[in-house]
């Protein structure tokens, strides 16, 4: 049980941080073609 919570907590800080990202990278292509 501990390994299956260790990794749902993993893949939910994987995709937030890649949300992060994606949105950081839409800000500099919109700042670039601006």
């Amino acid at each position: 049980m501990i390994i299956v919570l260790i990794v749902w907590v993993g893949i939910f800080f994987y995709m937030f941080t890649l949300d992060k990202r994606l949105k950081n990278i839409e800000k500099e292509l919109s700042g670039d073609k601006k």
